[in-house]
């Protein structure tokens, strides 16, 4: 099945369980530096944790990190696909420390998200003792 590009990446950044608010947010502007540099980017905002009574509860290790791209044809080079966009800036974001990342869409990180209470496209759930 072909995956709809959104025109946009939503990322999560997992940092160590146990990660204090402040480091959180200390390590989430680290990231968002980076990404920033890119002239593709147009702006980043990110959620840092949530409370245990929203629908969509995280703890304050995990950050949704949401990159609106500008137009391709504003790219210094239109021939770059958004996959190969994002394999260049998850390199680089593995120099960032203290996070592990996982690559998705805004729309598509939801729907994975109401569908089968995972954040990935593929989840594991292991029942009884």
């Amino acid at each position: 099945v072909p995956q709809l590009d959104e025109g946009d990446i939503a990322l999560h950044a997992m940092r160590v369980p146990g990660t204090g608010i402040e480091q959180a947010v200390d390590l989430q502007k680290r990231l968002e530096q980076v990404i920033m540099q890119y002239p593709q980017v147009n702006t980043v905002f990110a959620k840092t944790g949530t409370a245990e009574v929203a629908t969509d509860a995280m703890p304050p290790n995990v950050t949704d990190t949401f990159v609106m791209l500008k137009p391709i044809d504003e790219w210094p080079n239109p021939a770059l696909s958004k996959a190969e966009f994002v394999e260049q800036l998850e390199r680089d974001l593995q120099n960032v420390p203290g996070n592990n990342y996982e690559f998705t869409q805004p729309i598509q990180m939801r729907f994975n998200e109401l569908i089968s209470g995972v954040r990935a496209d593929l989840g594991i759930k292991i029942y009884g003792d």
